[in-house]
């Protein structure tokens, strides 16, 4: 699974643009996550993101160790929506390891570009095209194309 660590530039500690690729160490876990994701897909024009939050407090802590890629597993609780900092109620909590790290950015925080910048990563099944966002305000954009 790809997944895309959508930043805050008002927080120095979460100024990151990051691509993440996991691996659900469960079927039971991937199947679960799979069968909400498409059930989400169905709802409507604009369905809700899945989110996934770590029980570390830093990010650089969740994607590595030591400043090297370590490859760990990670458990996270997953939500259907951006939670509340209170919300205590995921609709599950995999464990996964950590399998890539292709960008780990910080945000320059400088003035708008001329033009957008993105970053492409994928698979032999699929490509994903991410938006780079620049300085706030920003959009966040992914597009998916499959084989």
């Amino acid at each position: 699974m790809i997944a895309y660590y959508v930043g805050n530039f008002k927080e120095a500690s979460r100024q990151y643009d990051t691509v993440v690729k996991f691996k659900f160490l469960s079927d039971k876990d991937a199947k679960n996550y799979t069968s909400m994701q498409k059930k989400l897909l169905q709802s409507g024009t604009e369905p809700q993101p899945i989110v996934f939050r770590s029980k570390k407090q830093r990010l650089h802590d969740v994607y590595f160790e030591e400043s090297e890629y370590a490859g760990e597993k990670e458990k996270f609780d997953c939500f259907v929506g951006l939670p509340s900092d209170g919300d205590k109620n995921p609709f599950m909590s995999p464990k996964m390891k950590i399998m890539d790290v292709p960008r780990y950015e910080h945000f320059d925080n400088d003035e708008y570009p001329e033009s957008s910048s993105y970053f492409m990563y994928g698979d032999k099944k699929s490509a994903f095209l991410f938006h780079i966002p620049t300085k706030s305000p920003d959009f966040f954009q992914v597009n998916v194309s499959h084989k």
